[in-house]
């Protein structure tokens, strides 16, 4: 039996590369956000330890 395929079903090259961009796009957000936690996080005992140590 011939399989017959559905025009439309299958996603197109275009809406792959999309999918591409869009998933770079978020894991660039996903670093951008690490980063900044790691940050802020290392600001936090920065100020932590001089107020421990001038106390």
């Amino acid at each position: 039996m011939a399989v017959h395929k559905r025009p439309g079903r299958q996603p197109s090259q275009q809406s792959h590369h999309r999918a591409g961009i869009l998933g770079a796009v978020l894991g660039l957000a996903a670093a951008g956000t690490a980063v900044g936690v790691a940050v802020s996080r290392a600001a936090a005992r920065r100020v932590g330890a001089e107020r421990l140590g001038s106390a």
